[in-house]
């Protein structure tokens, strides 16, 4: 009787596990295909990112200085160019962050290759270690 309940549960287990694979690899390939387009994309417009952002961040550090001394005593007393040194450092910042993405994007997409690889090798029992056991 205890090899029959054992048994029986082996099996339910594997068939959750193939159920889990089967609706895992339908995202996973999803975000796969969908990396390398994210990629190029950040590889292309890189510059109109790092551009766009900047001067965001450039404009809400200018309305913060306004807001936070209107009379301009505090800012009078640091050097003028303060502003566009500290723009120029946020552009260097970002372009180091655009690149380490590219990065991130990149090792996402050998990742998610050989998991696919492995769930579908799992799904079709070329790595079926539990019928062995």
């Amino acid at each position: 009787m205890p090899n029959d309940k054992s048994g029986y549960l082996a099996r339910a287990q594997g068939r959750m596990l193939n159920n889990l694979i089967l609706s895992m690899l339908p995202l996973l390939s999803f975000q796969r295909n969908t990396l390398p387009i994210i990629r190029t994309s950040l590889q292309r417009d890189k510059d109109d990112y790092i551009k766009v952002i900047g001067n965001f961040v450039s404009l809400e550090l200018h309305t913060l200085m306004m807001i936070f001394d209107p009379a301009h005593k505090l800012r009078g007393r640091l050097y003028d160019n303060l502003e566009t040194d500290l723009t120029a450092e946020l552009t260097q910042i970002l372009e180091k962050c655009a690149a380490s993405l590219v990065s991130i994007v990149e090792v996402q997409e050998m990742i998610l290759s050989r998991l696919i690889d492995t769930l579908q090798e799992t799904k079709n029992g070329k790595h079926n270690n539990a019928s062995g056991a």
